[in-house]
């Protein structure tokens, strides 16, 4: 453990390493979240309806997953520390993994493709990505105890986020036409456009690896590891923990809808590369809330940031059915809903890690690993079944896949237009109410003051016990 005590503000090179992790992991994520059904439909050639039936089978699976991972970090023992190691074993992997996922082999046999394409999907998404994305989010409480820092720890993780928003949502449209327009193939453009991806996520972790460190440790030490009922019996106890599994299921199922996008700019608005426009005018607002995140968090309380952001984005949708759609009130929408989404994810993972101090005070049990679970596992089978709702609501509207750059009218049936317009307006709004109606029944930020000063008092009556 390092030596600085564990509610000490932590230097700026630390926050920022902690930061671009969570840069290399939202090149793949929003990669995955914006691209991959219309990579699927439109460059390997795969049927919607099968993209949607796996990728959902594929997130469930990997949410039980996560909680085998939770309860390899908590047992875990390595010197490196046992969320912090992770970074290094995963980081090539990792880089490995965003190119698999996205090779496309359209002259293959359908039930080839389709074999491939699952096997890829669930070694990014089921395992790879569970297994660097998992001890991530427990990091940042292993680095330390303070309510503050975690805030602006997650401050710093935001506006990582944001910056590889930006990147994907607008390199990839632009990379893969360049490479379309050299003379390359669809497919070939795509892979090449995620090898650069892949080596530079694995660069970013690793450097992240290399300048943060763990400090956080159990407030009593027990001698055995952690089992499996244990630990389970103490996560259910926590009440807190499970309204942010939920909210995070919701709000990861509202951002995998975003892959509906790339069809709304496309199909509606009547050009894909709209959807570089539409990322830019919501990052600009996101990119201003990371500023004021801080001190606002410090004011209002995480809850009362998170609040706000659900407010913000639920009015942002419903700016598209009052006004109309068109591009100017599109960009609107996106603004507001860019700055909500700097609140929800600004504090999401904060809220997370207050639950930990939550639960081992409730159950005398500290459990990052598997506490963190509720980012992974809202993360996964949220963003699943976002990315899901897409692929199926355009195989049950008939869409026909094309040319992914095509312009002008595509000839879509009315009902697959109905479905991308109710997927892309209408399905978030109701996400957000949802998130909004679970904040209102939290209150751990006014609770854990106290509950901090009676583990401390536990951790000094257990030092005592042993020093006898």
């Amino acid at each position: 453990m390092d030596s600085k005590p564990v509610e000490g503000k932590l230097s700026f090179k630390e926050r920022f390493s902690y930061g671009i992790a969570n840069l290399a992991m939202v090149l793949s994520w929003t990669s995955i979240s914006a691209f991959i059904v219309i990579f699927y439909t439109d460059v390997a050639l795969l049927p919607a309806a099968m993209v949607g039936i796996f990728v959902l089978a594929s997130r469930i699976i990997d949410g039980f997953f996560d909680f085998v991972m939770g309860m390899v970090i908590d047992r875990g023992k390595s010197p490196k520390g046992k969320a912090r190691v992770w970074l290094f074993r995963m980081a090539i992997p990792f880089g490995a993994a965003m190119v698999l996922c996205f090779s496309a082999f359209p002259e293959w046999p359908l039930t080839l493709r389709l074999m491939y394409a699952i096997v890829t999907y669930n070694i990014m998404t089921t395992f790879v990505y569970s297994m660097l994305d998992m001890p991530y989010n427990a990091l940042s409480a292993a680095m330390t105890q303070s309510q503050y820092e975690r805030g602006v720890l997650n401050v710093f993780r935001l506006f990582m986020a944001v910056i590889g928003g930006l990147i994907v949502n607008i390199g990839v449209p632009a990379i893969t036409a360049a490479l379309i327009d050299a003379g390359h193939s669809a497919a070939t453009a795509w892979r090449l456009t995620f090898v650069v991806f892949g080596v530079v996520s694995t660069g970013l972790i690793l450097l992240s690896y290399k300048n943060t460190k763990e400090r956080v440790s159990a407030s009593i030490t027990v001698k055995d590891k952690l089992s499996v009922k244990v630990g389970l019996k103490a996560l259910l106890k926590n009440k807190y923990w499970i309204m942010i599994v939920c909210f995070a299921v919701l709000s990861y199922t509202a951002s995998g809808l975003g892959g509906m996008t790339a069809y709304f700019a496309r199909e509606i608005l009547g050009d894909f590369a709209l959807i570089g426009i539409i990322t830019i005018v919501g990052v600009i607002p996101m990119l201003i809330g990371s500023f004021i995140l801080s001190p606002i968090i410090k004011r209002w309380g995480k809850r009362n940031a998170a609040l706000f952001g659900v407010i913000c984005a639920i009015i942002g949708g419903l700016i598209i059915p009052i006004a109309g759609i068109s591009l100017p009130v599109i960009l609107v929408a996106a603004a507001i809903r860019g700055l909500g989404g700097a609140f929800i994810i600004g504090t999401l993972f904060a809220l997370i890690n207050d639950t930990i101090e939550y639960g081992e005070w409730k159950s005398g049990v500290r459990t990052e690993g598997l506490v963190s679970t509720a980012s992974a596992f809202g993360g996964n089978v949220g963003n699943g079944l976002g990315v899901a709702i897409v692929a199926l609501a355009l195989s049950f509207g008939g869409y026909v896949a094309m040319d992914v750059f095509h312009t002008g009218p595509t000839g879509q049936t009315e009902s697959a237009l109905s479905a991308i317009k109710f997927v892309f307006i209408w399905l978030p709004i109701i996400l957000n109410t949802a998130m909004a109606i679970l904040l209102l029944f939290y209150k751990l930020d006014k609770e854990y003051p106290t509950i901090l000063e009676e583990l401390k008092t536990r951790a000094k009556a257990a030092s005592a016990e042993t020093a006898m």
